[in-house]
């Protein structure tokens, strides 16, 4: 049950799971905070020592800072990594499109379709909705299909 409302959360969208969190935050937040003022008041009524409290909050901020530091350090090689692939596809496309510049009119008609294949993975990496991203993906495979098929025989 639970499984299915966290799949159901998930896939209404990022902004949607945004907003719980954050509606969770501060309803946490806001509960939190009315028991301390209630223990507070307690502990008045005792007079109690509230040293300890201190020590428990720098721990859990260290907790949280910890939690913090890993999470953006995994977040960024993991942008690294996307950046460099990103680097490596554009660096690949560009070569093939100069050699076949180079090898004369046979390859002219395949540098055009090396650009339009850039231009199709470029709106690939800007589209936003999951059926824009799948008829990009459709179409840069029968791009790739068609390059490969005209380019063996100028290789050649």
């Amino acid at each position: 049950m639970i499984t299915r409302l966290l799949q159901q959360i998930i896939a209404s969208g990022l902004g949607f799971f945004g907003l719980l969190v954050l509606i969770l935050l501060a309803l946490m937040t806001e509960i939190s905070f009315q028991i301390g003022r209630l223990q507070g008041r307690a502990a008045r009524l005792h007079k109690k020592d509230a040293s300890g409290v201190s020590t428990l909050t720098s721990g859990i901020l260290g907790l949280v800072a910890f939690t913090l530091a890993v999470t953006i350090g995994i977040a960024q090689s993991r942008f690294e990594a996307r950046r460099q692939a990103i680097l490596n596809e554009a660096n690949a496309i560009g070569s093939a499109w100069l050699r076949m510049g180079s090898a004369g009119p046979p390859g002219k008609p395949i540098a055009g379709l090396i650009e339009q294949y850039a231009h199709v993975r470029l709106a690939y990496l800007e589209a936003a909705k999951p059926k824009a991203v799948a008829a990009a993906l459709v179409e840069t495979n029968a791009l790739q299909t068609d390059i490969w098929r005209r380019a063996s025989p100028v290789l050649a």
